[in-house]
């Protein structure tokens, strides 16, 4: 039907994405592209026949007006991949030294706001026997009991048995609620999870 004659392209095209392109010849052809105002320029090139017919290689493009000012007012100059493990690496790094006190170890203390606690007038002090635990959980036990105390979490408090030995015991605030006078306006929670 009159179509160009084919000639072998030795030459290997690879895509945008850096894969090769399957091309079945090429062949020399002479364009008219007519640019967004209508006006027709007119070219030479060589036109590689594949499976993409959006296929257009560099010298065609440099030939087009409209194409050749968008290369060079966007031209690539540098091509940068992100590590994004090492970006992260980066920011945990920062924000240890910015926010130094926040990962320090242990519970730390709010030392702007205030609070105050007012017991309930109904209230008193209660001691309940100490939980048995087997011989050989003891000394994590305690060691757990001391870190705690380390921590300002709990207090030790030592009464006397009547046996005339001392017995440990800890004050914890496990149930500080119900002893608590309650407020009449409430803190709303916050819609968003912490």
């Amino acid at each position: 039907m009159g179509g160009p004659q084919l000639q072998k392209a030795s030459d290997t095209l690879r895509g945008a994405n850096g894969l090769p392109l399957r091309i079945y010849g090429k062949f020399d052809a002479a364009f008219v592209a007519v640019d967004n105002r209508g006006k027709a320029h007119s070219g030479q090139g060589v036109c590689y026949v594949s499976d993409d017919n959006d296929l257009l290689g560099i010298i065609w493009i440099e030939q087009i007006p409209d194409f050749n000012l968008v290369l060079k007012r966007f031209n690539v100059r540098k091509v940068h991949t992100l590590n994004h493990d090492a970006l992260r690496d980066q920011m945990i790094t920062k924000l240890r030294r910015d926010f130094a006190g926040v990962f320090k170890p242990g519970l730390g203390c709010c030392l702007k706001a205030k609070a105050t606690l007012q017991l309930r007038p109904d209230t008193y002090t209660v001691s309940i026997k100490r939980r048995p635990v087997p011989y050989a959980s003891l000394p994590l036990l305690d060691a757990e009991i001391d870190r705690l105390v380390a921590q300002n979490v709990i207090f030790s408090v030592f009464r006397p048995l009547t046996m005339g030995c001392a017995n440990r015991c800890c004050e914890k605030s496990q149930r500080i609620h119900t002893i608590l006078r309650q407020r009449s306006s409430h803190i709303r929670p916050a819609t968003d999870p912490l």
